[in-house]
């Protein structure tokens, strides 16, 4: 399973460079920033990543978030606004554990993070498929963006959710996986819900957190509709 750290329009260089550090620490090494100014990582970007200049080496840049996401199979919005938003949220020391849970059903992890001042924005939220909060005594001061990262960070390696290579039957498992979410799609629009954008994407959250063995029972169901004459394409 491949962990990847999404930065979207960070403003200080110094937090990449702390980001960069973090990473390296607790062994992760994909970085991406989705930003147009290509000129981020200045001199204080690499002072700050002492001994993870490789890190900064590798980033890989992206102009909007739809394209930094478009290989990802679980993306994780973090936000400190629950309270503004629709979508179900979990901790972060309960990133692992749902992860973990479909280790060899997904192979690519993104945690995603907004600027130092705003956050991510409803629109980038909504891009993600599960959003994640830090639990704080006090509502103000917040977390800085290289904190927050590193937090994060942690609670992977605390349940031992580290980058490794593919199994040799995950990807049969990847494969259920997203033919799930492929007929699904077709059953909601042969039910003609397929219309509601929101429903659409509360949907999906609950199917990417079945478990492997109940998606399997999703999907003889949805073959059981198919062999009762029911075409939902």
């Amino acid at each position: 399973m491949q962990i990847h750290i999404i930065l979207v329009t960070p403003s200080l260089p110094e937090n990449i460079g702390f980001i960069a550090r973090a990473m390296k620490t607790h062994g992760y090494n994909s970085l991406r920033i989705v930003s147009k100014d290509m000129d981020i990582l200045n001199t204080n970007a690499r002072k700050t990543a002492y001994g993870s200049h490789d890190i900064l080496e590798d980033i890989v840049y992206f102009d909007h978030l739809e394209e930094a996401l478009l290989d990802i199979d679980v993306s994780i919005g973090t936000t400190s606004k629950e309270r503004t938003l629709r979508k179900e949220a979990i901790s972060s020391s309960e990133v692992s554990e749902f992860i973990l849970a479909k280790k060899g059903i997904i192979e690519q992890v993104a945690l995603v993070f907004g600027n130092e001042e705003n956050g991510l924005s409803k629109e980038e939220i909504n891009l993600c498929d599960v959003v994640s909060t830090i639990p704080l005594q006090v509502s103000y001061p917040s977390l800085n963006l290289s904190q927050s990262v590193l937090v994060f960070l942690y609670e992977l390696n605390r349940n031992t959710v580290i980058n490794s290579s593919p199994s040799t039957d995950s990807e049969l498992n990847t494969g259920l996986y997203r033919e799930l979410i492929s007929e699904t799609d077709l059953l909601l629009d042969w039910l003609e819900m397929d219309a509601n954008p929101s429903y659409l994407r509360r949907v999906k959250d609950r199917i990417r957190k079945l478990k492997t063995i109940d998606a399997h029972i999703v999907m003889a169901l949805l073959k059981k509709l198919k062999s009762k004459g029911i075409n939902l394409q």
